[in-house]
């Protein structure tokens, strides 16, 4: 079975999470031994294109990636995994599977549309026309309300200025500077760029600032609608026609694993190797790992390549590979932040770029080619 040598070639390994991180172990693995990929997803979920989708007809065809031809020997199991332990899995409906390697890879927590997937929203069909309606509520709005201001507001109101620049959009944020989630902290010069990249687009930025009385976003829409006054903590009243609320998902409340192994906000504990504490077979990558840095999918490729590498040197009893956090810049985080199809800013440790390199990296396309020949899909003819 491929190139890998026998000790491998008997390995069986499961992969628990069909996102970026999931999908990409599982191919990396699928040549050299027997690998299940368990999600209970019938697609990955491409959340790079959430923003524009809620905004651009035909952008939501490709938030939804089909899996199918995404291993040629190994076998994708749609179910749900309750808990791990050292050599098995146990799934919602009580089977037990067994494994010499386990790659958890599962996420962290739920998020609120346009970050994240409904709760109440369970296949690709649904969630596609719930993108449609967010379109023309967006189209039909004078005035909208982005409510936070990390990766999903920022990205959010540049593609609502980008294909609607008459529509005025304003962006509240409760800290002092935008993107103030990342691990490490973005270098002032990239979050000085953006600043002015925004007020040039003509949106407006309010920082240091809450909404008072924020409705609680239901079955995981961030999305309210109708005509409200927003009272801010400044003493600012902000009205709009709709508001999308970005403030981040919810701490996750369940981690799969036995409660010695997670941290206080019920992060999965990882070593230097990406093994999960106490469970040596064990690999946890991308969202629901405590690794010191922010959570993109972009660092979760990278420790998934890291995990496939070090579960390969298992079966040669070779030394493990250590992860470097953030890429190694541990001083200056890593963002692409593209503000619709043409403009943007990138802030790669104390490196920065504007609008050409944005747009041509991730802006035009959001990594639709990327992520569709990643599972071995066929990109959607539109958009």
């Amino acid at each position: 079975m491929g190139c890998g040598s026998s000790a491998i070639e008997n390995r069986k390994v499961i992969v628990v999470g069909g996102g970026y991180a999931g999908t990409a172990a599982a191919k990396e693995l699928d040549s050299v031994c027997d690998v299940t990929l368990i999600t209970p997803n019938e697609d990955l979920e491409h959340k790079w294109a959430y923003m524009r989708a809620c905004v651009v007809p035909g952008w939501e065809k490709v938030t939804r990636v089909p899996l199918d031809k995404l291993l040629k020997n190994g076998e994708i199991k749609r179910g749900k995994v309750t808990s791990v332990q050292d050599g098995s899995v146990t799934l919602e409906s009580g089977e037990v599977l067994n494994a010499d390697n386990i790659i958890l890879a599962q996420g962290y927590g739920s998020g609120n549309l346009p970050g994240g997937t409904p709760s109440n929203i369970s296949d690709s069909v649904s969630f596609q026309n719930r993108l449609k309606e967010k379109q023309v509520a967006v189209s039909e709005a004078s005035t909208i309300l982005i409510i936070g201001g990390g990766p999903v507001g920022v990205e959010l109101s540049g593609e609502i200025k980008a294909h609607f620049p008459n529509k005025t959009v304003k962006l509240v944020h409760s800290n002092a500077k935008l993107l103030s989630n990342s691990q490490p902290p973005m270098v002032d010069a990239s979050l000085t760029k953006l600043n002015s990249t925004l007020q040039d687009m003509g949106i407006e930025v309010i920082l240091n600032a809450r909404v008072s009385n924020l409705p609680k976003p239901e079955n995981g829409d961030g999305f309210i609608h109708g005509s409200k006054s927003y009272e801010l903590s400044n003493g600012l009243s902000v009205k709009a026609d709709l508001a999308v609320v970005c403030i981040g998902g919810m701490k996750s409340d369940t981690s799969l694993v036995a409660a010695e192994c997670v941290d206080e906000d019920n992060r999965i504990k990882v070593n230097e190797s990406l093994q999960v504490d106490g469970l040596s077979t064990v690999f946890c990558v991308g969202d629901a790992n405590n690794v010191k840095e922010t959570k993109l999918g972009y660092f979760g490729g990278l420790q998934a390549a890291v995990a496939v590498k070090n579960i390969k040197k298992l079966a040669q009893n070779e030394k493990l590979t250590v992860y470097k956090p953030a890429g190694g810049d541990t001083q200056y985080g890593v963002m692409m932040i593209p503000l619709g199809p043409s403009r943007g800013v990138i802030g790669m440790g104390k490196n920065v770029m504007g609008d050409f390199m944005t747009s041509k990296i991730k802006g035009q396309g959001l990594f639709k080619k990327k992520v569709f020949a990643g599972v071995n899909a066929t990109v959607p003819s539109a958009p």
